[in-house]
């Protein structure tokens, strides 16, 4: 039995570095029986990816442990499949409630129909979170219903606090050893997490505290993501006006996104 290892390093979506087909590659290399250390350093990404990972490492027969720097989102959920899970110091791992972004086509129905296709997807989002919040209550052993706050709280854990809570199994010093140079390496990345609302990077939360609203710290960001320049004042929450724009908004930014990470992997 050989020691292998994984660095997920970015987002969890398709055509990139961490397409799920990328990471089922990678295991199909390894002897049934193998011990497999998967590091995380993930921001987030597409649930489904996140899902497909999740299934990949849970059926692989040999131990399996994930050693956490960044795990958010559909992150954390994906590294909750690891046999172990080893923390440090500087880990971080958020939960919070499924996202939905959606595409509009200006020929294909109105701007009210799309956010009214979006407000349709409510309650496939609400089973998406008990699902999720199921795993992560096995996982921890924690009730349910306290899974689901969290997450509707968007919570994020750091070092020891993610063994207390019940999602790690150790904590440990930072690695020092010159073999764990490549991993303390993968430690100094640096992730735009402003696009959650409860994070310290929030550009909403920066400047009014942990006080405010979800709401506003969510278009804070995507307003500032999505290159928005109508913006309601600062002082003043945004309108259901301003929440379609940024809406609309986010959508094209990240198709932006997506369709120039396909022309660099030479993806059609």
């Amino acid at each position: 039995m050989a020691l292998q290892k994984i660095n997920i390093t970015g987002p969890l979506f398709q055509y990139t570095m961490n397409d799920a087909r990328i990471i089922q590659e990678r295991f199909n290399e390894f002897e049934a029986n193998d011990e497999v250390e998967i590091t995380w350093h993930c921001p987030g990404g597409d649930i489904r990816e996140g899902n497909k990972i999740f299934d990949i490492i849970m059926q692989h027969k040999g131990p399996t442990t994930s050693r956490i720097l960044l795990a958010a989102s559909a992150g954390s959920y994906a590294a909750t499949a690891a046999d172990r899970m080893v923390v440090y110091d500087f880990s971080e791992f958020m939960i919070h409630q499924a996202h939905l972004y959606g595409c509009f086509n200006c020929h294909r129905g109105s701007i009210d129909s799309f956010i009214q296709t979006l407000e349709e997807q409510k309650p496939t989002l609400e089973q998406l979170d008990h699902a999720i919040a199921n795993v992560y209550a096995k996982r921890c052993q924690m009730d349910h219903p306290k899974v689901m706050e969290y997450m509707a709280q968007e919570t994020t854990w750091r070092g020891e606090d993610i063994k207390k809570a019940g999602f790690a199994t150790d904590f440990v010093d930072m690695p020092a050893r010159e073999s764990d140079r490549e991993f303390t390496n993968l430690a100094d990345a640096k992730f735009d997490l402003s696009c959650y609302a409860n994070h310290e990077t929030s550009r909403w939360h920066k400047r009014f505290g942990e006080g405010i609203d979800a709401r506003e710290a969510w278009y804070a960001q995507t307003a500032a993501f999505a290159n928005l320049t109508t913006t309601p004042p600062a002082d003043q929450p945004p309108s259901d006006e301003h929440v379609k724009l940024a809406q609309i908004a986010m959508a094209k930014r990240r198709m932006e996104q997506l369709a120039l990470e396909r022309m660099q992997l030479g993806i059609k």
